[in-house]
């Protein structure tokens, strides 16, 4: 089989066999194992490199080459998740300052409305008529007016048909002002005009 297949035809001609060669007779395994022993032993005497060993190293280069890609890829997936979760922390923190920061806003809202109610209830309760809020500035036009500036609270104690109210400031101010320049925020009863109140709120109105 070594002359037919390998082209062995004498000792000397084992130089050229090769471990790849021995391993294409598909040899049962002691005879091969015996085969590969006979070429290395003649080899080694005569000084000839067999190339197991370079066959070797390059199979062990190669066996490190893809240990170390495939540590590269496992380093990388680590990476790519550990920024991922890194982003999701981030998102939730800023997701949950944004909600503190509407829970407070709320809450401040809440307390502001809280003591604009209990401003005005006990003005009105004891006073009777009804509050109300001003929108817009207005300059009073004659001395029975009263100014107003946005934001104020006015206690109105009389309403005229023609469209002006008569009320109080916190401050002790008292006159007449448009209706359209205020809201009401509370109504209560409104002590309504007597003729001849309603002749006067008339002429002062005039």
């Amino acid at each position: 089989r070594m002359r037919g297949e390998l082209g062995v035809e004498r000792v000397e001609d084992l130089e050229f066999v090769d471990d790849g060669m021995v391993a294409g007779m598909g040899l049962p395994p002691v005879q091969e194992r015996k085969l590969l022993t006979v070429v290395q032993n003649f080899k080694k005497e005569r000084g000839i490199p067999s190339g197991a060993s370079d066959d070797v190293s390059d199979a062990e280069r190669q066996a490190k080459d893809q240990a170390a890609k495939a540590r590269l890829l496992l380093d990388e997936r680590e990476e790519r998740l550990r920024r991922r979760r890194l982003e999701d922390q981030e998102r939730e923190m800023v997701l949950r300052e944004r909600e503190l920061e509407e829970r407070e806003q709320q809450h401040k809202q809440q307390q502001q409305q809280q003591q604009r109610t209990s401003a005005v209830a006990p003005l009105s309760a004891s006073k009777g008529g009804s509050m109300a809020g001003v929108l817009h500035d207005y300059a009073a036009q004659a001395d029975h007016e009263m100014s107003l500036k946005e934001g104020q609270m006015v206690h109105v104690t009389r309403k005229h048909p023609s469209g002006w109210w008569e009320g109080n400031l916190p401050d002790g101010t008292v006159g007449w002002f448009p209706s359209t320049f205020v809201k009401v925020l509370e109504e209560e009863t409104v002590l309504p005009l007597q003729p001849q109140q309603q002749q006067a709120g008339e002429t002062a109105v005039a």
